[in-house]
């Protein structure tokens, strides 16, 4: 747990400084989301979200510092194994997310592959007793799929992640 601790701490320096070091909001939000999206333990992702949650706490009025504050409570609540910090991490993503639908009220596009990519890992996450699991899952992985080389990536202030995802879900779907 300390090894944690420390880690984190470290992570979370590291990130912040780099975050204050960029001057613009794209700057900003490129430095984090990096480290976001590069993380692989939950301690990485702990630190991600916070300093998702300094770029938030910068950038208050600002749809994608909220949105991918909320996106990294997300990410931490599928690896979380006690219920009970899960539940929180959901808690404060939904805090974000209400925000994010403040700022851009019914901005909801069919065409957004995200939002198969997350109805598909939330079913994938439910058990078989309860309708979920892989095999149900896997149909709002496939219509995600090609969906996501007609995004618009020019900017990092446009949500690009999830196609890495989708694969490793499809792939996890067959075993």
């Amino acid at each position: 747990m300390k090894k944690i601790i420390t880690t984190l701490s470290f992570a979370l320096i590291c990130i912040a400084n780099q975050a204050f070091k960029a001057q613009t909001l794209e700057e900003s939000v490129k430095a984090t989301y990096q480290q976001l999206d590069t993380a692989k333990t939950l301690g990485q992702f702990m630190a991600a979200s916070s300093a998702c949650d300094i770029l938030t706490n910068k950038y208050p009025n600002e749809f994608i510092t909220n949105y991918y504050s909320a996106y990294a409570k997300a990410l931490i609540s599928y690896r979380e194994k006690d219920s009970k910090r899960r539940d929180l991490y959901l808690d404060m993503a939904n805090k974000y997310y209400d925000k994010v639908k403040e700022i851009k009220p019914n901005d909801s596009n069919p065409n957004n592959p995200r939002i198969y990519y997350l109805k598909g890992a939330a079913l994938f996450y439910t058990p078989k007793m309860f309708g979920g699991g892989g095999k149900k899952a896997k149909p709002f992985f496939e219509q995600a799929k090609p969906l996501f080389p007609t995004q618009d990536t020019s900017s990092v202030l446009i949500p690009t992640w999830g196609e890495r995802q989708t694969d490793e879900f499809m792939k996890m779907c067959d075993e």
